[in-house]
């Protein structure tokens, strides 16, 4: 009797260990980056590298945008395969485990869905569902107002050293597709 309590008690700790394997295999996310205007995350470059939507929601990307999104936390010796829908063409870097989607302009909805293979047999998938928007139009005036173009078509404004300048927004949005964050990034041509 005591033999196969031992042998009970060994296989459900095996089996335990195994499940909890299986369990730590899927410990990883998607995330997107924040190479569009439209995207709508809490990252910012040098945030800590964490979930940052709830899976069981759909994020939100514009139409027609190029969007980066990344494995994290990716299992080594894992192999992985990429599943795109509502986008014109997507590219894939497993040297960085990312995939770059181009969002179709006559989308409403779209989708990753990421397939994970482990060494052991393990598998693991992840959906995201993408709430393809209209894209708003980005637009700011200033104070002083602008005073020319480059011949490249960025905007410049003659100031003087010291002098105060204002910016504000004036983007534009379908009401169907509202901004509802901003992202500014103010750097001197040199």
């Amino acid at each position: 009797m005591k033999n196969f309590t031992f042998i009970l008690l060994s296989l459900l700790v095996i089996s335990c260990s195994a499940l909890a394997q299986q369990g730590d295999f899927c410990n990883f996310y998607i995330r997107s980056g924040f190479d569009s205007e439209c995207i709508i995350t809490n990252y910012k470059p040098g945030d800590d590298p964490e979930p940052l939507y709830d899976e069981h929601q759909c994020m939100v990307a514009c139409r027609g945008s190029y969007v980066t999104y990344s494995i994290v936390g990716l299992p080594s010796n894992a192999t992985y395969d990429w599943a795109v829908s509502g986008a014109d063409s997507y590219t894939t870097s497993p040297s960085n485990n990312t995939i770059t989607v181009n969002w179709s302009e006559s989308a409403g909805i779209g989708a990753l869905v990421l397939s994970v293979y482990g060494p052991n047999d393990e598998f693991c998938e992840k959906q995201l569902c993408i709430d393809l928007i209209e894209r708003p139009i980005a637009g700011i005036v200033s104070n002083p107002i602008e005073t020319g173009y480059l011949s490249t078509g960025v905007q410049y404004i003659d100031v003087c050293d010291g002098q105060e300048i204002q910016f504000y927004d004036n983007s534009t949005s379908s009401s169907d597709s509202p901004i509802v964050g901003y992202y500014w990034k103010v750097g001197a041509e040199t």
